[in-house]
């Protein structure tokens, strides 16, 4: 994602400021909020294998033999990951341009 065209639209203070300062802004959301995206994408993983592992045992499947289930699994789990990750970034990012400008 974009964050530097996310944070000049959603911030017009940003729309005339350097490139060089929103980088800052965008490299220290990331950096402060490592810890936690981590442990997010951990927890989603757990819970879609642990529920998908669930509703195929339930319904007569096999889970884990199938590349079916892996492809999936990873299709989803990469899509959810990367949506809850971009969530925590935009949120930090709000923060800090709000504490900055305000």
């Amino acid at each position: 994602m974009n964050y530097t065209d996310w944070l000049q639209g959603r911030f017009s203070s940003l729309s005339h400021a350097s490139s060089a300062e929103t980088y800052g802004y965008i490299k220290q959301a990331k950096s402060e909020t490592k810890f936690l995206r981590s442990f997010v994408s951990i927890a989603i993983l757990l819970v879609i294998l642990l529920s998908s592992n669930m509703l195929l045992s339930s319904m007569g499947f096999e889970p884990f033999e199938s590349i079916i289930y892996w492809c999936s699994f990873t299709v989803v789990a990469s899509i959810s990951t990367k949506q809850a990750e971009q969530k925590i970034i935009k949120n930090k990012l709000t923060k800090i341009v709000q504490a900055k400008y305000t």
